[in-house]
């Protein structure tokens, strides 16, 4: 099943979100969907990256909203991993660059209060 993930702005009172701009994510280069960016975009290709961020920080991507408060912990959890410390299949799979930007993409995240909203 195909997975995309949008950095949104969220209405926790509704659970809904709008996106994110862009901008903030300039120079931050990941995987996009059918219908995310993933270069300098406030979306990815969720589907790529949910098994790596399920093991490192207990969340799956492939939620419908995930609020603020919890993506600022995911961010924190992936700030304190270096991609040394990933197993060898994931760094056979994902370059130091795209773990680096992934970490990148959390923390513009968590830096600006925002959400992930999932479709799929």
């Amino acid at each position: 099943m195909g997975l995309d993930n949008y950095a949104v702005i969220v209405n926790e009172r509704e659970k809904k979100g709008t996106n994110a701009p862009d901008e903030k994510f300039k120079g931050i280069n990941l995987c996009g969907g059918m219908f995310s960016g993933g270069q300098e975009s406030s979306g990815i290709r969720g589907k790529v990256y949910d098994n790596l961020i399920e093991r490192l920080t207990s969340e799956s991507l492939y939620q419908e909203i995930i609020l603020p408060d919890t993506v600022e912990k995911m961010s924190v959890r992936l700030d304190q991993v270096e991609y040394d410390d990933l197993e060898e299949e994931d760094r056979n799979y994902f370059s130091k660059e795209v773990f680096d930007n992934l970490k990148k993409w959390f923390s513009v995240c968590a830096e600006n209060g925002y959400g992930i909203a999932g479709w799929w």
